[in-house]
């Protein structure tokens, strides 16, 4: 038997997966969402630095921020895959709010002394959402 697809039948399968690729998430690629994030939070810091006066001494730990970033994006896109944040998006979330807490700490010099509860409460929020995700 000779499965033959005729041209018109082609045309609307390469249709159906054009349709498929325009529904689509237009972040499918977590890498473009990090690089954007990633300008967007460099061009703050030296907006801040620039215009307001506001000194960012530390302008290496932006490089703590890529990481940072990449948690955030895969946290979006597990999100966006589900429909519902799950306990997978709350442990990127959780782990990319501790790096962006170092790489503000670094930033800003402040003082690991008296900034470390933020630590904590951010731990401490991980651990209840993911708790509550787990049910």
């Amino acid at each position: 038997m000779d499965e033959r697809i005729e041209p018109e039948e082609r045309r609307e399968e390469d249709l159906n997966r054009e349709e498929f690729r325009e529904k689509e998430s237009p972040w499918r690629h977590t890498g473009s969402l990090t690089g954007a994030l990633i300008l967007i939070v460099v061009g703050i810091v030296f907006l801040l630095d620039n215009a307001w006066g506001i000194k960012v001494g530390n302008w290496w730990a932006l490089i703590i921020l890529i990481p940072a970033f990449a948690a955030f994006a895969r946290a979006w896109s597990v999100y966006r895959a589900k429909s519902r944040f799950t306990y997978e998006a709350s442990s990127s979330l959780t782990g990319g709010l501790i790096l962006a807490l170092v790489a503000f700490i670094f930033l800003f010099s402040l003082d690991w002394g008296k900034v470390w509860p933020a630590f904590l409460i951010v731990l401490g929020l991980g651990a209840l959402l993911g708790a509550m995700l787990r049910r």
